[in-house]
């Protein structure tokens, strides 16, 4: 009898222990989480990249904008990348730069960055904005006037002659997103879009013509080769060609039906990139062009592709380099790339 009123005194105890034990840490214990901090890549698999900068004719300097307002950028031609701080978190559609330390970054939201020390610190400028035309899609400078074009939706086409600081409208509200804006060798500044249509100003965007196109699909990126030969190309293997100057544009047939997204002239071909890892390529002309893949199983959707010395960096879904027809991708979650072959220039 004594031994079980001695046990049961003695849990009833322990329970006082415990209970007290436990009122004591909620009241007392500050409880310490340990959380690991997520370690971020300059390439990660969730990652896509819209548009890249060549900073120099070697292809040592070149900065990439992408999804959720990310900017990164190599001094040695991709073997080593640095992520730059951005003010934002909307996907960045395009880059484009006056110098080295110059550079502009447009994209989701009206957004429009700036910076003037090589990345270190990107500026938010404020621009005129349509309701609605909420999507910048392409920049270019014109290289003799170093004045900032930038296109988007609702007929957005601004300009900027102090290096993007402020910005004034030069095309009236319209229901068509301009996807991509060039200035040609004549100086005569060019936007394509959707529905097939293709104005040209000659007077720096005081006045517009709506030039006639022989298709109805949405035109995602022109450039031109010289003062008379030009290129476009869009949706569904489109590909338009003049040889008097945008006058007058006939289609160009090359057996490709994939979707087209990015148009690079680089003063000897023409290249376009685009669904389904593909790459095609002509001459001056135009006429005639050549269809490839990037790399055999490559099936990825690319929008961009810039010169970066005698290679082209390569951005969509994800990033490479292509160079004499092999394709070096950059992968997710390495720093370096020494061992990587992406330094060609």
């Amino acid at each position: 009898m004594n031994r079980n009123i001695f046990i049961y005194v003695a849990e009833v105890v322990l329970s006082l222990v415990i209970v007290c034990g436990l009122f004591w840490a909620a009241f007392f214990v500050t409880p310490v989480v340990h959380v690991k901090k997520v370690e971020r890549f300059p390439f990660e698999r969730r990652d896509a990249f819209y548009s890249a900068a060549s900073l120099d004719e070697k292809g040592q300097s070149i900065c990439v904008v992408g999804s959720y307002g990310k900017i990164i950028r190599t001094d040695d031609g991709g073997v080593t990348w640095e992520i730059q701080d951005t003010p934002v978190r909307t996907h960045l559609q395009a880059i484009v730069a006056w110098d080295q330390q110059s550079m502009l970054a447009i994209g989701d939201k009206d957004t429009v960055l700036i910076t003037v020390d090589a990345g270190q610190v990107w500026n938010k400028v404020e621009v005129p904005a349509y309701p609605y035309g909420e999507q910048l899609l392409s920049a270019t400078i014109d290289p003799d006037t170093h004045r900032a074009w930038v296109v988007g939706s609702m007929g957005t086409v601004l300009a900027s002659d102090d290096r993007g600081n402020t910005w004034h409208m030069t095309h009236p509200e319209t229901d068509v997103s301009w996807n991509d804006v060039t200035v040609a060798p004549d100086s005569s500044v060019w936007v394509v879009g959707e529905f097939g249509k293709v104005k040209s100003s000659r007077d720096n965007g005081e006045t517009w013509d709506l030039i006639a196109v022989p298709t109805e699909a949405s035109l995602n990126a022109i450039d031109f080769s010289d003062d008379t030969h030009g290129a476009i190309v869009g949706l569904s293997g489109t590909i338009l060609v003049t040889a008097d100057g945008g006058q007058n544009w006939q289609l160009a047939e090359s057996g490709a039906e994939t979707h087209l997204y990015g148009l690079l002239w680089d003063g000897s071909s023409y290249h376009a990139v685009g669904d389904a890892g593909m790459i095609l390529s002509s001459d001056a002309q135009g006429v005639e062009w050549s269809v490839n893949k990037i790399a055999p199983q490559n099936f990825g959707w690319y929008t961009g592709i810039t010169r970066v010395g005698r290679s082209y960096f390569i951005s969509g879904a994800g990033a490479g380099v292509y160079s004499a027809g092999n394709w070096t991708p950059f992968e997710p979650g390495r720093r370096d790339y020494k061992d990587g072959s992406n330094n060609d220039g």
